[in-house]
């Protein structure tokens, strides 16, 4: 079960995750990245610090948001991603389509 946390401040937008990302918990994330573009937001900085597991349902999601927010001249970042995560975003090469940073702090 993935928990998320979402906040905006002007164009930028942060969506903080928790837990297992598995193809149920997909359409969460997608709703919540459509959401916060829908109000405006043209950066997202998605917090995967808390992430234990990320399947391939939920990559696709970010890399969709990747795709909608280039297409209005702005990016995601991928933020405090460790281990068994990391490990799939390096396996995948999916990090060489993202910003990867430590924290949220700064950015853009």
């Amino acid at each position: 079960m993935m928990k998320i946390r979402t906040s905006r401040e002007g164009k930028v937008a942060q969506i903080a995750l928790a837990g297992r990302m598995e193809a149920e918990s997909r359409e969460q994330l997608q709703t919540a990245g459509d959401q916060l573009i829908g109000e405006g937001a043209t950066h997202i900085a998605v917090d995967l610090s808390g992430l234990t597991y990320i399947s391939s349902a939920g990559i696709g999601v970010l890399v969709r948001l990747s795709s909608l927010l280039r297409e209005k001249g702005g990016e995601v970042a991928l933020c405090g991603a460790s281990g068994v995560v990391l490990t799939v975003l390096q396996i995948t090469r999916v990090i060489t389509l993202f910003q990867m940073r430590d924290d949220t702090a700064g950015w853009p």
